[in-house]
Parts: structure tokens; sequence; C-alpha cells
């Protein structure tokens, strides 16, 4: 298993992981066990075959020999019908693996990241090109949204990727829906843009002091990455706004409800995705053709 998931690319392994690890979660054998006992069942499988080969080779006639390999045949049908239940689930998790989302993994990207109901999706339908997706996943609670974009003089296609939610608590406890931000942050060709709501009104879990936590931990895990702060839902009363102006770090303020602040937010977007791609560039991978 360690081994087919180091064959894939990062993010992908990540998510192939995720998917597993959840239908656990849920109450289902693990993934190890599944393949443990489906290698079982093939060994015992090979061994009848093999069994009947020799018996075959065996036999003072042809007769004998055809009725001994159909035997085997039956035991086999028997071994499988008796073993069904491993080799569906088996099957189940290749469906849900096969059916996650697609990500352009060398696109460059903007992931918006923050905590839960902070207005990240509704910012990227605002700045998106068309129509935004929603993308499912078997270990999130809600779709994700993914939009494009494309460089106003180039042409060039981007990609700008909702994010689940983070939490200000360590990675030992984070679920699935965090490992999944992480992901994003830490494998595909990314500018953060960090969203922030001041209104108060995002849930305790999502606390003015909190956001600011997880928005300081995660710039000092990537301080390599074009960033951007971003403050959401101008247009409502801001609470503990001091707390904001204290800080040493810049921020856009935007009201996707009024459309302030959008206009400049996508010139900064554009801005970061230009030293995405220079990075890209200098490292000779190719991104996207004009649209």
């Amino acid at each position: 298993y360690e081994s087919s998931l180091s064959n894939l690319h990062p993010f992908e392994a990540t998510l192939a992981d995720l998917t597993v690890r959840a239908r656990a979660k849920r109450g289902h054998r693990t993934f190890l066990a599944q393949l443990g006992e489906v290698n079982e069942l093939r060994k015992e499988a090979l061994r009848l075959c093999k069994a009947a080969a020799g018996a075959a080779n065996r036999a003072d006639s042809k007769k004998e020999a055809l009725e001994g390999m159909e035997a085997a045949q039956d035991e086999v049908r028997r071994l499988l019908a008796e073993n069904a239940e491993a080799l569906l689930e088996l099957n189940a998790i290749q469906q849900q693996v096969a059916k996650l989302p697609v990500v352009e993994l060398q696109l460059p990207t903007v992931v918006l990241v923050g905590a839960p109901n902070v207005g990240k999706s509704s910012i990227v339908r605002s700045i998106s090109t068309g129509t935004p997706e929603v993308n499912n996943y078997p270990f999130t609670t809600r779709g994700m949204t993914m939009g494009h974009l494309y460089h106003p003089a180039t042409g060039r296609k981007a990609q700008v990727m909702d994010t689940p939610g983070v939490l200000s608590r360590p990675d030992s406890e984070r679920n699935e829906m965090e490992a999944l931000t992480l992901a994003s942050m830490q494998h595909l060709p990314t500018a953060v843009m960090f969203v922030m709501d001041m209104s108060g009104l995002s849930g305790e879990q999502s606390s003015i002091e909190k956001q600011i936590e997880v928005r300081n931990e995660l710039r000092a895990r990537f301080p390599r990455r074009p960033w951007v702060d971003v403050v959401s839902k101008a247009d409502l009363p801001r609470h503990q706004e001091e707390i904001l102006n204290e800080l040493n770090w810049g921020h856009h303020s935007i009201s996707v409800k009024t459309g302030e602040g959008v206009e400049v937010l996508c010139d900064r977007v554009i801005d970061m995705l230009e030293e995405v791609e220079q990075v890209l560039n200098s490292l000779g991978i190719a991104t996207s053709e004009s649209n």
C-alpha cells in the first residue's frame, strides 16, 4: 500500500489515503486489513489451481483431467462466493478513489484558507471566470468550490480552490478535511489567500482570536508561498477591529455582497499567480496553455 502511494503525486496520494482512512472511521475494515484478506484469498485460489493442474498432469485419461479441472473451478467459485464481501469492499474503495475530483496538479492555484464559515466559497465564485464547480470528497461534509480564472494579458489559466475550514489545534487532532487543506498548500503550486471574518458571526470555533492563531501558524509553516490576507463580509459591522489594526501585516477588505474590494483583490491574485508561474518556469514545469 505504501509503495503504491509513493508512485502517485503527493497530493493524489494524500487524497487516496484520506479516503480509505475515512471509510475505516465509518466502521469499515481498514484498507490494509482488506488487502490482507484478499491476498490470503489469492493464495488459496492459487493453491487450488496448482493442485488441480498437478492432478491433471498425473491423470490416466483426458476425461479424468477435465473432471478434475472442473471440480477445481467449482472450488474456486465457492471460495470467491464465500469471500465476496471482501472483494466487494475492495471494489467499493477502488470506485471511491476513481471518483475523486480531478485537480490539475501543475496548474498555478490560489487556495483560499481560513476557519469555517468565513466566506471562502463566496469569494471563489466572485473572482472566478464562469461558474465554479462543486467538488465532493468522500471524507468531507460539504462540497468544495473549484473555479478558474485567466490572466488578462496572457490568457494563462489558473485554479481558484476553496478548502475546508482549519481550526486552531495540533495536527494530531485535525480531521481529514483539515488534512485536505494542508495538503493543498503543501503539494500544489499554490498562492494562499487567507480569509478572515471580523463580524463575529462565524461561530465560537471561528472567533477572531482563533482565526489569527490559525493564520499565524500557517504563515509560519508556509513562509515562501505568495500570500494575501483578506477580511471578508466588509458590509457587516466589525467586532474587535482594533485587534486587526494592531497586527503588523496588511490586509484587503472585501464584500462579495456589495462588490467592495473585489476588483483590487483580483489584481492581487493575478500578481500572486505570476509569482507561482515564475517558480514553475524556473523549475522547467510547463503550466497551462493560453485560453
